[in-house]
């Protein structure tokens, strides 16, 4: 209530001067306020898994168990990463989860493997991975391209702002970090647990399941 009367003092002070005699005003003008709408969300794909199917590791006393995750393209050429697990299974300052992606939807553009089994998938073709969450990525998501080089095959490509919900991690990345295109894609998700500083557990939980199709955004 202190803060009410306040606000009316405020206005009263508006329209008699400070109590002094001076002229009232006729009208005051109303305080401005700021309204954030919603982004306008043009594609979308969705993912879910069983609990309590997450794989246990050495030295991972609760394994991240996967449920959902999303992929949102917005109107701003933004794509939304959303993912979320299990109730207690996931420490932000621990679990990692990576989305990869086949932007052309084209599996004979890039390489999969089931990161359970380490056995090929031949539905997804990997052309990028948006990996988030641990102490060591911590606000920023990283981005890899792959590029069919040397090493590894993929090289850096960018960072993207990250936020943690409960039992849940979210980055909202450029669509020009992921290959510039309207945001139609083909995605799969897989967690991991940090053990120490730069060191992983193999992956606890993927989704969908090696027996079902990938994610599709449209």
């Amino acid at each position: 209530m202190a803060k009410s009367r306040g606000l009316v003092l405020s206005v009263a002070t508006l329209l008699w001067g400070c109590g002094k005699g001076g002229p009232a005003p006729t009208s005051a003008t109303p305080p401005t306020t700021t309204t954030t709408l919603p982004p306008v969300i043009t594609l979308r794909g969705d993912v879910t898994d069983p609990v309590g199917d997450a794989r246990a590791f050495p030295f991972v006393p609760v394994p991240p168990d996967l449920v959902s995750a999303s992929v949102q393209i917005t109107a701003g050429n933004v794509a939304l990463f959303s993912v979320r697990f299990a109730s207690g299974s996931s420490i932000p300052s621990s679990t990692l989860a990576t989305f990869v992606l086949d932007i052309d939807q084209d599996p004979r553009t890039g390489p999969c493997q089931d990161p359970l089994t380490w056995s090929p998938c031949r539905d997804l073709g990997t052309d990028y991975a948006v990996t988030m969450g641990s102490s060591f990525l911590g606000q920023q998501a990283r981005i890899d391209r792959f590029t069919g080089g040397s090493g590894t095959g993929f090289e850096f490509a960018g960072s993207a702002p990250v936020t943690y919900a409960v039992d849940g991690i979210n980055a909202s990345v450029s669509l020009s970090l992921i290959g510039g295109r309207e945001g139609r894609m083909n995605f799969r998700v897989f967690c991991q647990s940090q053990i120490q500083v730069g060191a992983y557990s193999s992956a606890t939980d993927a989704m969908p399941d090696a027996n079902r199709p990938p994610g599709s955004v449209q």
